[in-house]
């Protein structure tokens, strides 16, 4: 065995036993500057969505704010993973990237609800443009409409 081969098998092994290094995605960052940044950030997307959902009220802000900081997050995470960051390590456990992005989904999926932002909310608060159309309905109206046409 040659030589350079020992140092390149010593150089292989070295490396896999290396810890892995941590993936830097802002998430968890805290510098002055990053936190600024992050800050306005979500204030601008508070200020975009508070003029796409006039339907909330001042006291809604705190629950906006929080939401949009679950984005904000989750963008960071997901612009990792789809760079090609594996979701997966060698042994087949999900990365905990991969993890710490279902968790913020599912949390901001709490939110959602609660500010009447997915359909099923909008439907139990009585908002949104899009209804279902009452068929029934349609026809009981359309029914009285003729009787009270020929009592005319």
């Amino acid at each position: 065995m040659a030589k350079s081969e020992r140092l390149n098998r010593k150089q292989v092994i070295s490396q896999r036993q290396l810890p892995a290094r941590p993936i830097k995605t802002g998430v968890y960052a805290k510098s002055p500057s990053v936190l600024q940044a992050r800050s306005r950030k979500v204030y601008q997307m508070m200020r975009r969505m508070t003029r796409e959902m006039p339907e909330l009220e001042r006291r809604d802000r705190y629950a906006l704010r929080a939401f949009c900081e679950f984005e904000y997050l989750a963008a960071a995470v997901w612009n990792q993973l789809d760079k090609g960051k594996a979701l997966f390590d060698a042994e087949g456990n999900v990365r905990r990237l991969a993890h710490d992005y279902r968790q913020i989904r599912q949390s901001q999926m709490v939110l959602m609800r609660e500010l009447g932002m997915t359909p099923v909310a909008r439907a139990a608060l009585g908002v949104g443009g899009n209804r279902s159309l009452d068929l029934v309905g349609e026809f009981a109206r359309d029914i009285q409409r003729e009787k009270q046409a020929e009592k005319r």
